[in-house]
């Protein structure tokens, strides 16, 4: 039996099977008709609003029409599962060929509602028949207007839970603020992340407005105008071109800074702002004061090796165009001319809610890094903190050393090991903290947490004034998934509250974190760590986690590492009780479309 349907006074049953048919069932089970004519299995029955006609879809992608008593009234070709409109006097259908239709009762059609990108699996109108919802293979679910078969708003899910809601026309909803890292406008070959234009579409209550017609008026070719008129980028030096025009790459050999000299275009949708990035890293931003109509020189700091520099600029729109191009600085001696910084935190002594492995953690993780690490460094600057030593104005003064201290060509590594919060914001967004030794513990509201504790927006602004293009941020804390929204959402200094662009924002910061959102991250006797953290101490000393055979993990190895081998480990150690999603990122992005160079970590025997 594939499927069943009451009839509107609940006395009787229609089932359609495999076995071609459908049949008529009394509320007693006694089987009262059955009705031939499928010449394959029937996929979905439905009883017309008065209960005098039976519709039934087919694999044979036929719909047929059934009077009550079994005799065949009307066959359609075409699609296999159908809904009768509430007042009887439509059907709608879907089948593989991505598309609704919508039949009268007599046969004819209607309407075509094209919109999927793979079949359709169901079908449903809402109660006051305006509505049609359809549900795809293409992992969405559509409404669409009856009267004028115009697709009114699409609904998809993530694998974290979390969902949107977006109309054609660019507006969009969503479940949780943590669903933007997943969203993104495209046109052509054209990609705009969603956090660049969020505040001139995001609609909140959308998917309400659009079921009542109460969503207001909107302009539909704003996002078409946002997307065709970018700001352009000229870059007028270091840069040289041959003769058919293709611009050429220059090496630079023996500076460790160059002057970045380009010109910005309006083409007709205003200039915003500028960002200047190497490596991903910010490393310069226009502000009020800065004349855009101008040639405008930026001082960009080098390192060995390949240096990807890119101008990035905004129209007023909000939608932003890069240029970039690669510059290579060679370094002729074999010196290491790199230092590492390693901050390692480890409290287990809180008032409250005691740890126990957070303090050998940090050992463990600091003897590593320093033990292995030494091939490519010539200076490690190693700080440790644990339990007492560990104060929010201790932790802060570290990190803000780093800042001030560290250069462009040096590594940083932050490692946390303790509790973590995170509470919503007045403004909606996420704010993480890292718990020092000297948290209050007397509430968890906003205001707590950025008074007594380690905040995100406190350690993102660090390490965006940072120098360095490769900071890795660990985070072995409960709820510590939140840092990576606080990172993907931070907002520049230099413009208030303006949501910038995710990549210009970006820290040049692999960002590891033990646990997704707002769950808990485990210590685990069994093993005497932290799961997180022993699943990532494996990684830096498994031959396995080199992919490449190398001989030594980079940060984006051992970020697969931990994709791959933490939830079969977890499992093992814990069973059933697996509740922890580690969750690996750059630049607020997936490891694998993030623009962050790759660097070596650790050697493996």
């Amino acid at each position: 039996v594939k499927s069943v349907a009451f009839s509107p006074d609940g006395k009787t049953i229609a089932s359609g099977g495999w076995d071609n048919t459908i049949k008529f069932w009394g509320i007693d089970g006694g089987l009262l008709k059955t009705f031939e004519g499928h010449s394959s299995g029937v996929k979905s029955v439905a009883f017309s609003p008065d209960g005098k006609t039976i519709a039934s879809g087919g694999w044979d992608n036929t719909i047929k029409l059934w009077s009550i008593d079994g005799g065949l009234l009307k066959t359609s070709k075409g699609h296999y599962s159908i809904a009768f409109s509430p007042d009887g006097k439509t059907i709608a259908s879907e089948g593989w060929d991505n598309t609704i239709k919508l039949w009268s009762i007599d046969g004819i059609l209607l309407k075509t509602f094209k919109g999927h990108s793979s079949g359709v699996k169901s079908v449903a109108f809402n109660p006051d028949g305006k509505t049609i919802t359809s549900g795809s293979y293409d992992n969405t679910i559509k409404l669409w207007s009856t009267a004028t078969g115009k697709c009114l708003a699409t609904l998809t899910a993530f694998k974290d839970g979390t969902g949107i809601v977006y109309t054609p026309d660019g507006r969009f909803d969503y479940t949780d603020p943590s669903a933007k890292q997943y969203i993104g406008y495209v046109k052509g070959l054209t990609y705009i992340d969603l956090n660049d234009i969020h505040d001139a579409f995001y609609t909140p209550g959308l998917l309400n407005k659009v079921m009542t017609d109460t969503l207001e008026d909107f302009d539909s070719n704003y996002l078409e105008m946002m997307m065709n008129k970018f700001a352009r980028v000229e870059i007028l030096s270091p840069s040289s071109y041959d003769d058919e025009g293709q611009k050429l790459l220059q090496e630079i050999t023996d500076k460790s800074s160059i002057d970045v000299k380009f010109k910005i275009k309006d083409t007709g949708a205003g200039i915003k702002k500028t960002v200047v990035l190497v490596n991903e890293k910010s490393v310069w931003e226009s502000d009020d004061k800065t004349d855009l109509t101008k040639m405008l020189s930026v001082p960009v700091p080098l390192i060995g090796g390949s240096n990807t520099i890119r101008v990035l600029a905004y129209n007023n729109p909000g939608a932003p165009y890069s240029e970039n191009f690669t510059i290579n600085r060679a370094v002729y001696d074999e010196k290491k001319t790199s230092r590492l910084f390693i901050l390692s935190i480890g409290i287990n002594n809180y008032k409250e809610n005691p740890l126990k492995y957070c303090v050998s953690d940090a050992d463990i993780m600091m003897q590593s890094f320093k033990q292995n690490t030494t091939l490519f460094f010539k200076e490690i600057i190693p700080v440790i903190l644990k339990n007492e030593e560990a104060t929010k104005k201790r932790i802060e003064n570290e990190i803000k050393k780093i800042t001030s201290d560290a250069k462009a060509e040096d590594v940083v590594i932050l490692y946390f090991s303790g509790h973590g919060s995170s509470v919503k914001t007045s403004e909606g967004e996420k704010l993480f903290a890292f718990l020092p030794a000297d948290y209050p513990w007397g509430g968890n509201e906003e205001f707590v947490l950025r008074k007594s504790g380690v905040h995100s927006q406190f350690i993102t602004s660090q390490i965006r004034d940072m120098k360095p293009q490769k900071v890795v941020l660990i985070m072995d804390c409960c709820q510590s998934g939140d840092m990576q929204l606080a990172l993907a959402n931070s907002r520049s200094a230099l413009s208030n509250k303006e949501m910038l662009n995710r990549l210009a924002n970006g820290t040049g910061v692999f960002l590891l974190t033990s646990s997704s959102g707002s769950e808990l991250s485990r210590e685990e006797p069994k093993i005497g760590h932290g799961l997180f953290t022993y699943v990532l101490l494996n990684g830096l000393k498994d031959k396995k986690a080199d992919f490449d055979n190398d001989g030594v993990v980079t940060v984006k190895e051992l970020s697969s590492y931990i994709d791959l081998n933490f939830g079969s480990v977890s499992k093992k150690i814990m069973g059933d009780k697996y509740i922890q999603t580690p969750v690996v990122k750059s630049n607020g992005r997936s490891d694998q479309s993030a623009r962050v160079l790759d660097f070596p970590l650790v050697k493996v025997k």
